[in-house]
């Protein structure tokens, strides 16, 4: 999805089709320089916890370690 943000320095790090400033890396419509979660979608940004991760990236006891980054046993 493309928006009007602004992109000055027209930074595409990643050579996608949208400038870095544009990218919603999870197509959940939230800017991923404003996601608080930004490989996982989730339209809400809840946060629970008032950390800066929202609450789709953080197991269940809120420590340090993250959802997508677990290894199944």
């Amino acid at each position: 999805m493309m928006s009007n943000t602004n992109n000055s320095s027209q930074a595409n790090n990643y050579g996608g089709v949208a400038g870095d400033a544009c990218e919603d890396s999870d197509s959940d419509s939230v800017l991923d320089a404003g996601d608080n979660c930004p490989a996982t979608p989730n339209t809400d940004q809840a946060n629970n916890y008032g950390d800066s991760r929202g609450d789709v990236c953080e197991d269940s006891d809120n420590d340090p370690e993250i959802i997508s980054a677990k290894l199944p046993l």
